[in-house]
């Protein structure tokens, strides 16, 4: 039997149907009621929205029809469905329990600490300057906006792009981007906005829950035209993956946070960087931050306000990075990058007594503070433009050394006896080994030569003889002695090591024997040598200082022990091959006389590299030799080694004039140094005016000399 339904009812459940209307008197239970039906059982809500509005629970009774055991599975039923219901209300009740009762610090505890937010501090980055104390890069203030990913709405993410002038999703993509393990850890979306923006958004702050701005210090570089960028280097932002790698977790490196990633900025990180502090802000529901003025008269705001100051008192300031002085010098600098122009090289100062760098250009150049305050365009093409100005031609730069490399074949002729300073090698234009013949850059010949003249006048032939009796592997030894096919040991990443070739190199690399004729090539800078400008500038220096090589550095403040490099050579030899250098730039013949300078012994080597073969470059008027020079000052213990290296430059004694004028800016200063400073003359001390009432004192006594019989000193009244 089913129950009556109309329209908008659904069917009633079959152990149920309508009863007959009857007298509220006759039949009808005294404790039945407009919830109960039949003999006042009770009836589930349900059932009364399924009879619907028009009829009263007392027309419902139970069908008289159904048998007993019906009725019992109806009442087993019912009872079971009361039981569960009981069971989970039970469970809430011990959970409320628990919860309140038996971990009630515990969950007060981890309330009170959502309460809490912990800020960053920034550290100050350690200033950098050169050896004159001249400022090269500090830092300035840059304005963030950062928001809690657990805190901020989406209508704040919305206001915020709006008021920043921002794509509401690519706010968003920021911060999914750079949200950390915690969704309560202030994450980084916007940088160096202007001062206009940042007063919007502190001005919209009530309605921005999750929204918080900073100050954070950003690398300011001075000479923004590049002057030391090679050195001092750049930053870039921190990548995901190396907040995953222990060497920066353990650091307390976070998103957002700029490490160096070449020159200086690199190899100082942990020193320039400083420790960062850290503040703890007490902040609401919404996360806005607590202050006297948002606790106004509320209660509960002294104890507020003690939160607050033990909050202030477990902040740490953060602590600035140390400064950097370098061995650089400003003037140094300044005069190469002049001298070099437009021209793509490099120019390296040395001091050979210290192995301090007082010079390192490199051209192109570029604006570090691209990698900092630039777009992403300028950085892409920074880093894409074909001309590589991120290449650090004075340590990177790999080149074949040219006729600077005879340097270091006379000393190794004179050290090894296989030349005297009386040898004489007559230079008829060219040199014939076996079927081939190398020729002279003077095609008709220099004549007879000694080792002074050599060098002096560049003679191939001479260096001919000489490495065609040396043999590759004495060359290698002497050149490895010299510091080439090695790194030099700058404080400076990413330096090459140069080749320096012998029979067991060629061996290991191709399986193939070394052959005489390939020696030939070498012994005139040639070949599969090849050397780093900073590198032949050591080398070089070294001999002339009678055979110490020091490690070149630029960090002038440096605690660990310096060990140099030393050879026992004749100081004969030296001598030999320092007045063949002389020769070079003084005498008439000299092939660097472009150096000379008026009133200092200038030494000097020109160098011309090929960067093709003679057949390879016909045709090709790209393919222009590369032109080197190198030069010292004094003649006898130099203070200062400079070498120029011009990428086209085509002849040797077109890079003399960079040289020159480097070796002439560092003893500039050296003389203005050296002069007194002037005696300024003391102003005169003026007193006040005595009153018309009061008498003036009188003038007080004074000493002077008197033209006395005893030539004494009287004092005049």
């Amino acid at each position: 039997m089913r129950g009556r339904t109309g329209a908008g009812r659904h069917p009633l459940p079959v152990f149920f149907r309508a009863a007959p209307a009857r007298p509220p008197d006759v039949g009808h239970h005294r404790h039945c009621g407009p919830d109960r039906v039949g003999h006042g059982r009770p009836v589930l809500p349900a059932f009364r929205a399924a009879i619907g509005p028009g009829t009263a629970l007392s027309e419902m009774t139970v069908r008289d029809d159904l048998s007993e055991v019906e009725r019992e599975l109806v009442r087993e039923r019912l009872n079971l469905w009361l039981v569960g219901v009981g069971g989970i209300v039970a469970l809430l009740l011990m959970r409320f329990w628990i919860l309140q009762v038996v971990q009630f610090e515990t969950w007060t505890f981890f309330a009170r600490d959502n309460q809490v937010r912990k800020v960053v501090v920034p550290a100050m980055r350690g200033n950098i300057f050169d050896r004159n104390h001249q400022l090269l890069a500090d830092w300035r203030q840059s304005y963030n906006v950062t928001v809690v990913p657990g805190d901020v709405t989406d209508e704040a993410l919305f206001r915020l792009a709006e008021i920043l002038g921002m794509v509401p999703e690519d706010l968003r993509w920021r911060m999914l981007k750079n949200q950390a393990w915690s969704r309560f850890v202030p994450v980084l979306v916007a940088e160096d906005i202007s001062w206009e923006e940042l007063a919007r958004v502190e001005e919209n702050r009530l309605s921005l829950p999750g929204v918080d701005t900073e100050i954070r210090p950003v690398r300011k570089y001075y000479r923004d035209s590049g002057l030391f960028s090679h050195v001092l280097g750049y930053l870039g932002e921190i990548t995901r993956e190396e907040l995953d790698d222990e060497k920066y977790k353990s650091r307390g490196y976070r998103m957002g946070d700029w490490v160096g990633r070449a020159g200086v900025e690199r190899m100082l990180e942990d020193k320039l960087r400083g420790q960062d502090g850290v503040s703890f802000r007490l902040v609401d529901a919404r996360g806005r931050q607590f202050s006297a003025d948002y606790l106004g008269e509320r209660f509960e705001s002294a104890i507020y306000h003690d939160k607050i100051r033990e909050l202030e008192e477990m902040s740490r300031m953060p602590r600035p990075g140390y400064s950097a002085v370098l061995t650089l010098d400003l003037r140094l600098q300044a005069a190469a990058a002049r001298e070099m122009g437009d021209h793509f090289g490099s120019v390296v100062a040395v001091d050979p007594h210290t192995g301090e760098i007082l010079a390192l250009y490199s051209a192109p150049v570029y604006d570090p503070a691209v990698f900092i305050g630039g777009d992403k365009a300028e950085r892409r093409a920074a880093l894409e433009n074909p001309d590589k100005p991120l290449y650090n031609r004075a340590i990177q730069g790999i080149y074949p050394p040219g006729s600077i490399y005879k340097i270091i074949m006379a000393a190794a002729g004179l050290e090894t006896g296989t030349i005297t300073p009386k040898t004489r090698v007559s230079c008829g234009g060219s040199f014939t080994f076996g079927k081939v013949r190398f020729g002279c850059w003077k095609h008709s010949g220099h004549g007879a030569m000694t080792v002074e003249t050599a060098i002096m006048q560049s003679c191939d032939v001479f260096f001919y003889n000489v490495g065609n009796r040396l043999g590759i592997d004495k060359l290698a030894e002497y050149s490895k002695m010299c510091g080439l096919g090695e790194k030099s040991g700058i404080d400076l990443p990413h330096e090459k090591e140069g080749l320096v070739p012998s029979q067991e190199w060629k061996m290991r690399t191709f399986r193939q024997k070394w052959y005489a004729g390939e020696t030939i090539s070498v012994a005139i800078g040639q070949g599969a040598l090849t050397v780093t400008p900073l590198q032949l500038a050591r080398a070089i220096g070294g001999i002339a200082s009678g055979g110490v090589w020091h490690r070149p550095h630029l960090v002038r403040e440096r605690r660990d022990p310096e060990r140099a490099r030393r050879a026992e050579l004749n100081l004969d030899n030296v001598n030999k091959v320092v007045y063949g250098m002389w020769g070079v730039v003084n005498e008439g013949g000299g092939t660097g006389g472009r150096a000379r300078l008026v009133g200092f012994d200038v030494c000097g080597k020109t160098g011309t590299a090929q960067v093709a073969s003679l057949e390879a470059a016909k045709g090709r008027s790209h393919l222009k030799d590369n032109a080197w020079f190198i030069g010292f000052a004094p003649k006898q213990s130099p203070e200062i080694v400079v070498v120029a290296y011009w990428e086209g430059g085509e002849h040797g004694y077109a890079a003399a004039p960079v040289v020159r004028d480097v070796i002439k800016a560092y003893f500039d200063k050296k003389a203005r140094n050296a002069q007194p400073p002037p005696v300024l003359a003391r102003p005169p001390v003026l007193l006040p005016k005595p009153a018309a009432d009061i008498p003036a004192p009188a003038p007080p006594a004074v000493l002077r000399e008197a033209s006395t019989p005893a030539g004494g000193i009287q004092r005049e009244p």
